[in-house]
């Protein structure tokens, strides 16, 4: 019988086109509905997500919280979820996405933390140079994140320019067609919303 060698390439290509019809076919799963499928999901993808997420956030229980959401969202979108190109390339983007966001929002947070400390406003909210003996830096980040999140959309607009990108009372009416007095109203109501769950971080 002759020998027919196959060329690794040709051999790479099959399997590259296996794992393909794998992955569309447990897309197809999830797409249907099947908690099966999707724990195989899972497991297939969670630990490399992981160790990818882990490198940005430098926190292996921030990466796995962030990890779960991916897969929550893919399960929230399950019916509309479409897939066009490579399972694995489609989590890992996912993945980047939400770790630089989270990023930078710790980012943010930090700015707002030091700001704070240091910002005009702090007589009506007391300080928080005694903060770092009672809590690490990133409870307090996380406490801020939840805070400002709940902060109604216009209020924590303007909190953000304020504190974070640090523009003038004036800047801010201006940007977003306001008077003074409603930036003035809505920084107020930002720190009053600050200054109770932090209460237990403020100096007295």
């Amino acid at each position: 019988m002759r020998h027919v060698s196959v060329a690794p390439a040709a051999v790479a290509a099959c399997e590259s086109a296996g794992d393909l019809a794998r992955e569309q076919a447990l897309v197809a799963r999830v797409r249907a509905g099947d908690r099966a499928a999707f724990d195989t999901l899972v497991v297939t993808y969670y630990d490399d997500l992981r160790a990818y997420v882990t490198a940005f956030v430098r926190s292996e229980a921030e990466a796995e919280e962030l990890v779960q959401e991916v897969f929550l969202k893919v399960w929230n979108i399950r019916s509309d979820w479409d897939v066009h190109s490579s399972l694995r390339r489609y989590l890992i983007a996912a993945a980047r996405h939400l770790a630089l966001d989270h990023c930078r929002r710790q980012r943010m947070m930090h700015r707002w933390a030091t700001r704070l400390r240091g910002s005009e406003e702090r007589p009506a909210m007391g300080t928080l140079p005694s903060a770092h003996q009672h809590v690490a830096e990133a409870e307090l980040r996380t406490v801020l994140r939840r805070v400002i999140d709940r902060l109604p959309a216009k209020c924590r607009q303007v909190a953000i320019l304020r504190f974070e990108r640090q523009m003038s009372r004036a800047e801010i009416a201006d940007a977003l067609g306001v008077s003074l007095k409603t930036v003035e109203r809505h920084i107020a109501r930002a720190l009053r919303g600050i200054r109770a769950p932090l209460a237990r971080y403020l100096a007295p």
